[in-house]
């Protein structure tokens, strides 16, 4: 009886913990968690905490974390309360419909106009050059530092200068 507990704590407690490797290691996604990534000991922390600035981002790191915990839970809670005490059976569905729905239909801009005409045109094709190029940056294909740039010029041929046009005019428009 206790054998079903056993192995999902395994699975989903020990299992886990082989992936704390990576921070001791010369890794590269390409090769995967359990590819021939070189063991490198604590030269990432070495550099980590090299950085002159480091004080000031684990400061930042804890207070956005803690914040966002925070926040989020009080705001979750008091919206969670608010709709329990509803009377108004249409207004506590809505509530409860929009909050399930709204991730998923996140518009375009700020202004609710919905997505331009080049952006419905040539979106997928501009989504593909980004995953390609972030794909082989992150394994070690090509070089950061001169591809990115080579990147944002190919994106504003394929329609990102038009784009950024369009979206300013509109933003321009409710200014």
């Amino acid at each position: 009886m206790l054998l079903p507990s056993v192995i999902i704590v395994f699975i989903f407690a020990y299992i886990p913990l082989y992936g704390l490797t990576i921070a001791f290691k010369n890794f590269n996604p390409a090769k995967g968690i359990l590819g021939d990534n070189p063991w490198c000991g604590l030269d990432n922390f070495e550099y980590i905490f090299s950085i002159p600035n480091i004080g000031r981002v684990f400061y930042n790191t804890v207070i956005i974390a803690g914040g966002k915990i925070v926040v989020g839970t009080v705001v979750a809670i008091v919206v969670a309360l608010l709709l329990n005490e509803c009377t108004v059976k249409w207004l506590k569905h809505g509530v409860q419909f929009v909050k399930k729905t709204y991730p998923q239909t996140l518009l375009w801009n700020k202004h609710l106009t919905g997505p331009t005409k080049t952006q419905v045109e040539r979106w997928s094709s501009m989504q593909e050059l980004i995953d390609t190029y972030f794909l082989n940056m992150i394994t070690g294909k090509i070089d950061i530092d001169t591809s990115f740039d080579q990147m944002v010029a190919e994106w504003n041929k394929l329609g990102g200068e038009q784009v950024t046009r369009d979206v300013n005019e509109i933003y321009n428009q409710f200014k």
